[in-house]
């Protein structure tokens, strides 16, 4: 059975980081190139700060995804293989007195 592994987490992880330079992008054209121009400059200042943020938060997610990809390995890795018991064989039925035959 194959399939694309946590989907969901990697679209969220890369729009997340899209977003970030997507606003990183428009905080460096609306940077203001005259002194006259200074409110430009703080929505300019906030649009940097949002792409900031959003920057870590998508790092901070692909650190998490891994984590957790990690940790779902190694409880595959513990679980025991599947092995039949000895004690239930057709012998041990028939010295038990549970079968007939």
């Amino acid at each position: 059975m194959t399939r694309v592994p946590h989907f969901r987490a990697m679209l969220s992880i890369n729009v997340t980081l899209l977003y970030a330079c997507v606003l990183a992008f428009v905080s460096w054209m609306i940077w203001p190139e005259k002194a006259e121009h200074w409110r430009m400059g703080i929505l300019s200042l906030f649009a940097g700060l949002g792409a900031f943020g959003f920057f870590w938060r998508g790092i901070g997610e692909t650190i998490l995804h891994i984590r957790t990809l990690r940790q779902f390995d190694q409880s595959v890795a513990k679980k025991r293989k599947p092995h039949s018991d000895k004690m239930a064989d057709g012998d041990a039925l028939k010295r038990g007195g549970l079968v007939d035959r």
